[in-house]
């Protein structure tokens, strides 16, 4: 869509503080709080034309770099940890093939 003097990127936002967010019962405690939407619009806005992909917060693009050479089995997994953590979920029991 260049051609024609659109711009599409794909804003990677993290945890924003939304009705949505604070529905879903997420306990943030030692990891942070999160963002103000204003905060990841006025970033993406800010950074609309600089590459196809930007993640607003310091934290977060902190975040994401500690996981861009790891193999996508250690993304997952880190993933899954701190979902089970912010939602206070029981871990997962043994699995079975």
């Amino acid at each position: 869509l260049k051609p024609y003097g659109v711009d599409v990127m794909v804003l990677t936002a993290g945890a924003t503080d939304t009705p949505a967010m604070a529905k879903s019962g997420v306990q943030f405690g030692e990891f942070g709080v999160p963002m103000d939407p204003g905060d990841v619009v006025r970033e993406g806005l800010e950074n609309l034309g600089k590459g196809p992909t930007w993640v607003p917060g310091e934290q977060n693009r902190a975040n994401a770099a500690m996981f861009k050479e790891a193999p996508l089995e250690v993304i997952i997994d880190a993933m899954t940890q701190g979902s089970m953590m912010l939602y206070n979920l029981p871990a997962p029991g043994p699995q079975t093939d």
